[in-house]
């Protein structure tokens, strides 16, 4: 699945969720303001990133083996930042391949290896 495929599956499933939070939070109509939508695409980034480092933790600092049940768990969880990574790209409209584009580009830069055959695409 491509990325830009991911972000327009995900706002179809925000677009047809039941829950009145899902409709209010894309529905331009809805008196809910942009940076409403925004703050809660950020917070759920946040408190699905904050699963992750939770899980592996577990495995850093209490012992808990990366097995494959910890695996399929990681996997989901990552699922969920995923969702809100495509969704905070729809609010600030933005191709998920612009910004892996442009991430490649700063650390290129950064590392002094260029990045120069990636500034042809959109800046």
């Amino acid at each position: 699945m491509k990325f830009e495929d991911y972000k327009e599956w995900v706002m179809s499933r925000v677009n047809t969720e039941n829950a009145k939070l899902c409709e209010t939070f894309v529905n331009e109509k809805e008196p809910v303001g942009h940076n409403t939508r925004l703050a809660l695409a950020a917070m759920g980034l946040a408190g699905e990133t904050g699963e992750v480092v939770d899980l592996l933790k577990k495995v850093l600092f209490h012992g808990k083996p990366l097995d494959v049940a910890l695996r399929d768990k990681l996997i989901l969880e990552m699922g969920d930042v995923l969702w809100y990574y495509a969704l905070l790209a729809y609010l600030i409209d933005v191709p998920l391949e612009e910004i892996m584009r442009r991430n490649v580009v700063k650390l290129m830069e950064r590392d002094g290896k260029g990045g120069e055959k990636f500034h042809t695409a959109r800046t």
